[in-house]
Order: C-alpha cells, then structure tokens, then sequence
C-alpha cells in the first residue's frame, strides 16, 4: 500500500515536514510503552509510528518511499517475474534461480543497466553468487544480510538539563533502559542518533539505530537565546536603594550579584559565562516588595512623598 506510512500517522502524502514532526509527537505518546504498561498492540502500535517517522522524517528516505524505491519496511521494493530474462533462466536467476523485477516507481521499470548493476552488485566481482541477492533471499534461498531498521523515540528534558548537560535514561521498545547522554546546549526537537540501538539486523546484519528526538521541557525562571540566558532579578527595596548583594539563580546553579545603589527595576546586568556553553546570563532588575503590607514602609512612602511636595 503506497500510503501505508501516511496512514499509521494519520497524514497523506502532501503533509510538511511539521506535520509529520507533530503527528509523530502525539502518537508516540499515547502509545509510549510507559503509558500502556503490558498493552501488545499498544507496543505494535508504538513500533510502527516510530518506523513511519524514521522513514518520512527522512528526506532522502521520504522521497525513496514516495517513489516506490523503498516499501514501509525501508527495504528496496522487488518483486517476481523480471520480464525480458532470457530462456535459460530458470530457478536461480542468471544461469538458473528466481527471476526479479526492480520496480523504481508506481509506473514502469528501471533502466536495464541499473538492473543489471546492482545484479552484478549482489555477486562476486568475477560473476560468483555472495548469497546476498534481492528481496528477502539470496540466488541460492539464503536469507538476504540486510541492517535492521531505525526506531524513533522521543525524550523530554528538564530546560537546566538542556542547557548544561547530563544523563537521562530512556526505554527501549525490547524493554531494556539505557542512558542517553544530553548534550550541553542541545535544542528542542534535536534529533540523538543512538548507534545500533534499533531493531536487529537479518542474518547477521547490523543493528539500526534509535533516533531520539528532544523536547526541551519549558522552564518559567528562564529564556534562552542562543547560547545567552535571561531571567528576572528580584531585588528588596533595601537593596534597591542603598544598594547590597543578592542572589541570581542561573542554569549553573545560585550566583551572589552586587547591586548598586538606586538601582531601578529594569536594569540589566551581565553576568559573564553564566550561560550556555559559554554565552552570558543577562538579569533584569525587578523591584520586590514585602509580601505582607508592612506599616513602617507605608508610613515612611507618605512622609516621603509630603516632603518632595513641600520641596517643589
């Protein structure tokens, strides 16, 4: 089925590359083995999105698929029946053996001299059979030795996390947990590449990889942009006035930061290599008040203000 892929996420083949990244996004987590703990068609279901991503979030493979270059397992599309060999060609192939058509697209065939390439391709250099040949075995009935494919998972991350690196563990769809490493400064919806964690290979072949795709979990204290930070300052009216040290909460970790005296809300201040590999953490400046009313400062802001009035 040529739509098979579209169809598991929900999509036809005019979906944008966003279409695909949030369908993905959606299925993934209501079939997450997490969330149906010991569901078997939930798990199948989980599986197939993620192969459905790995191939359609692939531009290279997306467009193999679309032209019916590839099937929905990822493998070349062949079929039986390869018209125009030759009289003698019986069980085997060339010289005996199950005859193949490579079908390139919806309509006709691929050139001849691409047939025959990769036919030559699938024996030894000097004609001998490698027992690697097309389809799902070998001219001899061998089963072909083909790379197992990729599963896509995805994986959320605390926002610090993100910006400073760390460890995370993530379960695999054959039930074991690794550690993924995050990458300092790794951005939402960067894509991890975990060689040879995907499915197995065929008859020896190798593992495919896990693609897992980062969401970066917001964080309400910080902005980022670029590799710089950006968060707000809470400052005391003490400290405001007369000027003292406070604490800024970085993606490192608590910095004690001088503050100068009649210092207003809105003043920015750079705290140098504070941010993301190696960018700045830039705090802006807000004056906090009491949380309860405090009489003392009533009074002290009315007096105040009479004496200004009386000055003008």
């Amino acid at each position: 089925m040529k739509d098979e892929l579209y169809n598991v996420l929900g999509l036809t083949r005019s979906a944008t590359d966003d279409d695909i990244r949030k369908a993905y996004r959606k299925l993934a987590k209501r079939y997450h083995p997490d969330v149906n703990p010991n569901d078997a068609k939930a798990e199948e279901m989980f599986k197939k999105v993620g192969a459905a991503y790995a191939i359609l979030s692939d531009a290279e493979k997306r467009e193999q698929y679309d032209a019916g270059m590839i099937g929905a397992d990822g493998e070349p599309v062949m079929r039986q029946g390869w018209p125009g060999a030759g009289a003698g060609a019986g069980a085997g192939g060339p010289g005996g053996g199950t005859r193949w058509e490579w079908r390139s697209t919806g309509q006709g065939h691929a050139d001849a001299d691409d047939i025959f390439s990769d036919l030559f391709r699938s024996m030894g250099g000097d004609g001998r059979q490698t027992g690697q040949g097309f389809g799902g075995s070998g001219f001899g009935g061998q089963t072909r030795r083909a790379r197992g494919r990729d599963v896509a998972y995805t994986l959320t991350v605390p926002f610090v996390q993100a910006a400073v690196g760390g460890k995370r563990p993530i379960k695999l769809i054959d039930g074991r947990t690794i550690t993924v490493t995050i990458p300092e400064g790794v951005d939402d919806g960067q894509t991890l590449r975990l060689r040879g964690q995907g499915e197995q290979g065929r008859a020896g072949g190798p593992a495919g990889d896990a693609l897992v795709e980062i969401h970066v979990q917001p964080d309400s204290r910080f902005e980022r942009h670029g590799k710089d930070i950006h968060a707000d300052l809470k400052v005391g009216l003490r400290e405001a006035v007369l000027g003292g040290r406070v604490t800024a909460q970085t993606v490192h970790g608590p910095v004690s930061v001088s503050v100068k005296p009649n210092t207003s809300s809105g003043t920015r201040m750079r705290l140098k290599g504070k941010g993301i590999d190696g960018g700045d953490h830039y705090a802006r400046v807000m004056i906090a008040l009491p949380a309860e009313k405090d009489p003392e400062l009533t009074a002290f802001v009315k007096n105040w203000q009479q004496a200004t009035s009386d000055q003008a």
